[in-house]
């Protein structure tokens, strides 16, 4: 298996949430930012128009994947994760 990914409706963010996981010999092929668009491709058609991701800042690979989808930073609540959206 290559990676994981799905959307999370969050009642206690009150969003809905995309994660994801690449397992460590398919990273750097495309298959996170290829999830993160077929994500955003499922929001449209069921009439989702925000979706978020919380990613360390440590996490540039991932921050890249987002970025290059359209998401931006929202917030950095903390010394933790930031939260990025797309709307």
């Amino acid at each position: 298996m290559a990676g994981y990914g799905h959307l999370l409706r969050s009642d206690f963010l009150g969003a809905w949430i995309v994660s994801y996981v690449v397992h460590p010999k398919f990273q750097s092929q495309g298959f996170a930012t290829a999830f993160v668009e077929e994500a955003k491709s499922f929001a449209g058609m069921e009439g989702i128009e925000c979706l978020h991701a919380s990613i360390h800042p440590e996490n540039l690979a991932s921050i890249r994947v987002v970025e290059k989808s359209g998401f931006r930073m929202e917030a950095s609540p903390g010394p933790g994760d930031h939260l990025y959206r797309w709307t």
